[in-house]
């Protein structure tokens, strides 16, 4: 799974349910929880120190002044000093907790607080692919819940947590779901779905961070893009500069090829200069440089690629993954550009240790820079994935033109690309015989070479079968699809399938 999509899964964790406590106690929580969402963190902090000298005894104020550190850790997981003190005061809420239910065995809110606390160490050490101790840690935060939940069944705040953890064990990467079968530990996304929309529904105080997992869930992982942008739409009315939701949000547009959406989400979040926020302003360059790169305007698009470079090391002081692939993208802008020795200079720039794919790409490219074909194509794409299908369709059609009498082995690859891209042109705009006929011709064309061409036209296959309700077709297709090692496709066949009828 994609590290990124799999840090947003991460994003949120529990907020406490403060049910039937003195209203000294209730205003400082709901404070404190309202500065910490609006990223007034040191205010936050220091709001959730007065919680704990009214209430020492009580697992709350530590369990709250524990999670401005998980929320800091959340948007840069770089940060060990963050990382260590989020795990250092949760350890604290956690022997308050215990001995709160060691007095009272039937403490209800006791019961809430472990199971918070473990469960957001659980998500820690996910986040730190830890996963033997995010098992652990989680599996016990889920039996505090579940006892909470069964000894009232109307303690809704409760679900934010059972909704996470049923959802992300049943969305982990495999390797990890062996882990789940050892420790017979269950995974349910649809019970998971359904315990988080409780939350946001009938939550008292989880009701905000079950709407951000959910609109997280929508955005990275079930692609209902409607769904998520209504959602943090709402979530910003209350929280205009929360960076996490105009993330997600630009995110959002920027897949359905709402490319001047994303950018204004994108720029909102810069502009924000006075933010606590602990986001790498690096991230928000990158997925700028990314949109205007799907604008096909090359040269803005550099420009943001450069500064997340410059700003990614500034920041967070040591290199991430978006820094080689920012001078791998921005290798791509010279070449289209015509600065073709700039180009070089930053594919030299990448390194095996900064990111092997990133960089075996480079020096792929460092071998045979792009040909005509190849940024006519790109320029075409950027088209399609802007939803400019007319004109996109036109370009493709241009190329296979323009090239069609080239014996070229290289250049009759690439057409084979056009086809591809064309019959997927022709299934977004729901044209779907010619979609079908166009994928069958590349499978047969292709069926010794291209690999990815093949396993992906089967999959859109399975889909316009599936639409046109030819259920067993479409079953075969996806079950020839399902011979790739792409694991992003794998996941869209999962998700595909998962619609169609019982056999």
């Amino acid at each position: 799974m994609n590290r990124f999509l799999f840090i947003y899964f991460l994003l949120i964790l529990f907020c406490s349910s403060l049910r039937a406590q003195d209203s000294t106690a209730l205003a400082l929580a709901l404070k404190g929880i309202d500065l910490g969402t609006n990223l007034h963190y040191e205010e936050s902090y220091e709001v959730f120190q007065k919680l704990i000298e009214l209430e020492p005894d009580n697992p709350r104020g530590y369990f709250l002044r524990s999670a401005i550190y998980f929320w800091m850790f959340s948007e840069d997981i770089k940060n060990e000093e963050v990382g260590d003190k989020f795990r250092d005061l949760s350890f604290e809420a956690v022997e308050i907790g215990e001995a709160k239910l060691e007095e009272n065995e039937n403490d209800i809110d006791a019961m809430f607080f472990l199971g918070g606390a473990y469960g957001s160490l659980g998500r820690y050490y996910a986040m730190t692919e830890s996963y033997l101790n995010a098992y652990w840690y989680g599996n016990k935060g889920k039996n505090y819940l579940e006892d909470v939940v069964e000894t009232d069944s109307t303690y809704y705040d409760a679900y934010l947590g059972l909704g996470i953890y049923h959802y992300l064990a049943d969305i982990l990467p495999r390797f990890v779901k062996i882990l789940s079968f050892i420790f017979g530990i269950e995974g349910d996304k649809e019970q998971g779905i359904r315990e988080l929309q409780l939350a946001a529904e009938k939550g008292t105080y989880t009701k905000t961070e079950a709407m951000f997992f959910l609109g997280a869930i929508y955005t990275y992982r079930e692609r209902e893009y409607e769904k998520a942008i209504e959602i943090f739409n709402e979530l910003l009315k209350k929280y205009p500069q929360n960076p996490g939701a105009l993330l997600s949000l630009g995110r959002c547009y920027s897949n359905m090829g709402k490319c001047s959406e994303a950018v204004e989400a994108y720029n909102k979040i810069l502009m924000n200069k006075g933010s606590q926020s602990r986001l790498p302003r690096g991230s928000i360059y990158y997925q700028l440089g990314e949109v205007y790169f799907k604008m096909n305007d090359f040269s803005r698009a550099k420009n943001n690629y450069l500064l997340a470079i410059a700003s990614d090391t500034a920041e967070v002081g040591k290199k991430r993954w978006i820094t080689p692939w920012s001078h791998y993208k921005v290798s791509i802008c010279y070449e289209i550009l015509g600065e073709v020795e700039s180009a070089k200079y930053h594919l030299r720039q990448i390194n095996e240790e900064d990111n092997e794919r990133a960089s075996e790409n480079a020096q792929e490219r460092l071998d045979d820079l792009m040909k005509d074909i190849d940024i006519s194509l790109t320029k075409a794409e950027n088209l399609k994935r802007c939803n400019n299908f007319d004109l996109a369709l036109e370009n493709y059609k241009d190329i296979a033109e323009q090239y069609a009498q080239d014996p070229n082995p290289y250049i009759r690859e690439r057409l084979a690309e056009v086809d591809f891209r064309i019959a997927e042109i022709y299934f977004e705009q729901k044209n779907y015989d010619k979609a079908i006929t166009l994928f069958e011709q590349i499978i047969t064309i292709n069926n010794e070479k291209d690999e990815w061409i093949v396993y992906w036209s089967y999959f859109y296959l399975g889909n316009c079968y599936k639409i046109l309700e030819n259920y067993n077709s479409a079953r075969e297709a996806y079950d020839a699809a399902e011979d790739t090692d792409d694991d992003w496709l794998l996941i869209r066949i999962e998700d595909e399938r998962k619609d169609l009828p019982e056999e």
